[in-house]
């Protein structure tokens, strides 16, 4: 982008505002800072870092170094991680794990490499696209599938809606009071 200057060692990280700006190393502790164009001081600050890798054949996003503050958000955040779990954060290779971690960074801002960030938003398309999808089917003009029921019965629209998000999800919890034809399903 303009106005971004890359080093042979520089990585990326998004800013709250989403922007992207060059950091550097500033010591053999890791501390990590960005040249920001839009800040007083010239320095933004970073958290920690969020890395992608391969654990015993697991794909995996990690957060190997994170501030304490920072360290107890992601742990109310992401309620998995438990609370007495020091760092390094492990979290799966999904969609959903990419819309969430996209989402704590717009907060408190990572160091993570282009390639991992370019990852990321993959990941975040892929989750928007599905959520989109599944929303789709409880439009009224949504085209409905064909559903098998016993001769003579005919599924009812929210059934079928029912039905469909099934398929797409392939796990559904249905809490229909009695007698709204949940077996049919």
């Amino acid at each position: 982008g303009e106005g971004i200057t890359t080093y042979h060692q520089s990585r990326y990280v998004i800013t709250r505002r989403g922007e992207w700006q060059t950091m550097f190393r500033l010591s053999i502790r890791n501390v990590m800072a960005v040249k920001n164009k839009k800040s007083s001081s010239g320095v933004a600050r970073t958290y920690g870092q969020l890395k992608y890798s391969e654990e015993n054949g697991k794909k995996v996003w990690e957060i190997p170094v994170a501030e304490p503050h920072v360290c107890i958000m992601l742990k109310s955040v992401f309620p998995k991680l438990g609370k007495s779990r020091p760092a390094p954060f492990y979290f799966p290779d999904s969609d959903e794990s990419c819309h969430r971690l996209l989402w704590f960074m717009e907060l408190y801002p990572l160091a993570v490499s282009e390639s991992d960030l370019k990852r990321l938003k993959s990941g975040k398309r892929g989750f928007v696209n599905r959520i989109n999808e599944l929303e789709q089917i409880m439009l009224p003009d949504y085209k409905l599938p064909v559903v098998q029921l016993k001769p003579g019965k005919q599924g009812r629209h929210y059934q079928l809606q029912a039905v469909a998000l099934w398929k797409k999800t392939k796990r559904l919890l249905i809490g229909d009071d009695t007698g709204l034809g949940k077996t049919v399903i």
